[in-house]
């Protein structure tokens, strides 16, 4: 059932004890969703916070499922290739077998570099001609069609 209200005619017939009747109810009426609505408020502070609190925990969770993760060890394998802190070893194998090499063996010459040449390119038609003499054997193809 919907209150459509009063109009002021209907007001003005009213008595004066119907009217603070009126009055009394509207009052207890807006005290009620005024104390509801601060209720909402509350739960709707708590609720930000808890999300908050959600949101921190999935970043620490997400951060230490896929974040970053490095190795602390003490002992360094003989021979295990690894970085320093001032990048001064890098992993060029080739650059510390060099260095490992007695400087007789050492040359400061350029390498010697051999060129590769293509195969010689053969005519147009040639190919034709070549494949003339190969034998060749027929078989015959039909296309079948189903009927509809």
């Amino acid at each position: 059932m919907e209150f459509k209200g009063f109009s002021e005619a209907e007001l003005n017939s009213f008595s004066k004890d119907m009217i603070i009747s009126l009055y009394l109810q509207l009052s207890a009426s807006f005290q009620l969703l005024s104390e509801q609505s601060d209720r909402i408020m509350q739960q709707n502070e708590a609720q930000m916070k808890q999300i908050e609190k959600l949101q921190e925990s999935v970043a620490i969770l997400t951060n230490h499922r896929f974040g970053r993760k490095s190795e602390k060890t003490s002992e360094i394998f003989p021979g295990q290739l690894r970085f320093t802190a001032d990048g001064s070893v890098i992993l060029n194998e080739a650059e510390m077998i060099a260095d490992a090499l007695p400087e007789e063996e050492k040359s400061d010459e350029e390498p010697f570099v051999t060129s590769v040449k293509s195969p010689p390119q053969s005519n147009a038609g040639s190919g034709s001609e070549s494949m003339t003499r190969m034998p060749a054997k027929i078989r015959p193809f039909f296309i079948f069609t189903l009927p509809s």
